[in-house]
């Protein structure tokens, strides 16, 4: 049922959150109200270069809500973020397909690149 799936994938955002938390010291997390999506910033390492790191391992985010095409998050723009945030940022949106055990992947590889882009510049 439609209440069942928005509750799994409350639950799996709720999971996600708590990871980014316990995993990444430098996140900063934008919550949505939609029980599916997540904006977080690593500040000093650009979306692209996260994207890319992480599109490696079988992991596709995106740089921009959903209505737009590439460039900078209008949403984000919208909440008057900073430039340095906005720029940062990874737009992550879950499924209730989604598995604990691909949440804990993906964070796990969000903590890998965090230290290794941070550590290469």
């Amino acid at each position: 049922s439609l209440g069942a799936n928005i509750s799994k994938m409350q639950e799996l955002k709720n999971r996600l959150i708590d990871e980014l938390f316990k995993k990444l010291k430098g996140a900063e997390i934008v919550k949505s109200a939609a029980p599916h999506i997540i904006s977080l910033s690593i500040l000093g390492i650009r979306s692209e270069v996260i994207m890319n790191y992480l599109e490696a391992s079988g992991i596709y985010v995106s740089k921009s809500s959903a209505c737009s095409r590439g460039g900078r998050s209008h949403v984000l723009e919208a909440m008057k973020l900073s430039s340095r945030y906005i720029d940062s940022a990874i737009r992550v949106g879950l499924s209730i397909y989604n598995t604990p055990e691909e949440i804990s992947f993906f964070t796990d590889k969000l903590k890998e690149a965090s230290e290794t882009l941070i550590r290469t510049g």
